[in-house]
């Protein structure tokens, strides 16, 4: 699952994508602390945005294309940095393996 959130006009629209019944190949992409992706979503004659991956900066031949599964302006993920016990109130530890890894994966208790 995805929420996003988008915030303009003085209002936050939020989108909620489920890829378990349909999905493409992006649902394969993984999570990194130190992205190569940036999500934009994108609206093409609807109100429900696609979602759109774009290279954030250059990508190395053979690279793993990964993008921050949280909000890398608000800075969501952090608390914890290396170790921990795998989960944390709720939170699961990053292996993202980036010098810049937040220790855990970003979450938002408000979707429970």
């Amino acid at each position: 699952m995805l929420v996003v959130r988008e915030h303009g006009g003085g209002a936050t629209t939020t989108t909620i994508v489920d890829p378990t019944a349909v999905g493409n190949i992006g649902r394969y992409l993984n999570h990194s602390c130190s992205p190569n992706l940036a999500m934009v979503p994108v609206r093409v004659d609807s109100s429900v945005p696609r979602l759109a991956l774009f290279a954030a900066r250059a990508v190395a031949e053979g690279e793993e294309l990964c993008f921050d599964y949280g909000d890398p302006g608000r800075g969501e993920g952090g608390g914890g940095g290396e170790g921990g016990e795998g989960v944390e109130e709720g939170r699961t530890k990053c292996v993202c393996g980036s010098d810049q890894c937040k220790g855990f994966l970003p979450f938002d208790p408000d979707l429970l």
